[in-house]
């Protein structure tokens, strides 16, 4: 049976063939062009990697984030983070030492280093004479400067040492009743009252920022 089958399509061809001419060289053709190009559809079904593209092109999202969230130091103690706060004072040997407090009211540390401004103030705020001299050794020992991060909460402080030259109408002196601070890396005003009236002549040292209340004597 498949001989015969085979035998009279071989005819039919052959009758077409001669009939058409140049017919038949369609017929073929188009049949090559129809197999080929279902080729080429299998092909490109059965090789798409698109997984593999995603998983790739999304990995490094997280780590650029997590850098991001790391970056960033301690801001510095400005006025805008810190509270002034007198202490109170002492006397030493012919000397009054007058201790501040700068107290971080913030909700984060800050830093801080070295000596704050210090300018005392009179009746109404007028500002005095004013000779605080830098230094790490007063008449209550060693004070070295030292870089110093101030937690949330927390505080540094630092004292004035004035000579007592007696009342405040002495010549050369004036009576002070407040001071005004400015923080080292700032330069916004602080201001903060004094207990009683200080007499003030231009001699006095100031130490360093030191922390938690090492300034206050006696502590």
């Amino acid at each position: 049976m498949g001989r015969l089958a085979t035998g009279m399509l071989a005819v039919a061809v052959a009758a077409v063939v001669a009939a058409c001419g140049g017919s038949s060289a369609s017929t073929v053709t188009h049949d090559v062009t129809v197999t080929v190009a279902q080729t080429v559809t299998q092909t490109v079904t059965t090789t798409t990697p698109a997984s593999t593209v995603t998983s790739t092109t999304t990995t490094p999202a997280s780590t650029t984030t997590t850098t991001t969230q790391q970056a960033g130091g301690v801001p510095a103690c400005t006025a805008a983070r810190l509270t002034p706060v007198f202490l109170g004072s002492n006397g030493a040997t012919g000397h009054v030492v007058l201790s501040f407090a700068l107290r971080n009211r913030s909700g984060a540390p800050c830093h801080t280093y070295g000596w704050p401004g210090v300018q005392f103030l009179g009746t109404g705020g007028a500002k005095v004479a004013t000779s605080a001299e830098r230094t790490t050794s007063d008449l209550l020992g060693s004070s070295p400067a030292r870089p110093l991060t101030v937690l949330a909460g927390q505080e540094v402080s630092f004292r004035i040492v004035v000579a007592d030259m007696g009342g405040g109408g002495s010549q050369g002196c004036s009576t002070a009743t407040a001071l005004a601070i400015i923080a080292p890396d700032d330069t916004a005003t602080m201001v903060v009252k004094l207990s009683a009236a200080v007499t003030e002549c231009g001699q006095a040292t100031l130490s360093p920022l030191l922390a938690g209340g090492d300034a206050v004597p006696g502590v």
